[in-house]
């Protein structure tokens, strides 16, 4: 049994390497945003420069980024962006992190947990790191009202 444990000990530590501080053992489950992600138990902003490279490689010139951070964005080679707000989906590419995507904080503010779960019904085009989900959203449609005041989509 002390042998198991070890070697679990080993396998797990070597699956961490390079990503120690959003580590988590097996028994968090397949997503450990989904157990604990309170304070930086698992996100406190260490994806960023990660983020960084991810958006260069992809040549993206402009994204929407809900970051939980207390970085200077204008130090970090990031392209233009703009800040969501909360409960307003947004269309192109957007970044989030698993803690403002679960628990509603952004940078230095706090809003409800549901604050970006508008995003949920998306599939994420790439995990960056272990804390940010990149997200292409097409282009948001507004109802319109036709003559017969039948709301249709536009």
């Amino acid at each position: 049994m002390l042998i198991g444990l070890l070697l679990w000990q080993g396998i797990s530590t070597i699956q961490a390497s390079g990503d120690y501080i959003a580590y988590f053992n097996e028994l968090a489950g397949k997503d450990p945003s989904k157990v604990l992600v309170a304070g930086c138990d698992l996100d406190c902003g260490q994806d960023l420069f990660a983020l960084s490279r991810e958006l260069r490689e992809r040549h993206i010139s402009h994204a929407s980024l809900a970051l939980w951070t207390s970085a200077d964005m204008s130090k970090v080679d990031l392209p233009g962006f703009d800040i969501p707000q909360p409960y307003q989906p947004v269309a192109g590419w957007f970044a989030i992190s698993l803690r403002a995507l679960r628990e509603g904080d952004l940078f230095h503010s706090s809003y409800s947990p549901d604050a970006f779960s508008w995003v949920e019904q998306y599939q994420p085009v790439a995990r960056v790191g272990k804390t940010i989900l990149l997200y292409y959203l097409p282009p948001l449609t507004d109802p319109i009202e036709d003559r017969s005041g039948t709301r249709t989509q536009h």
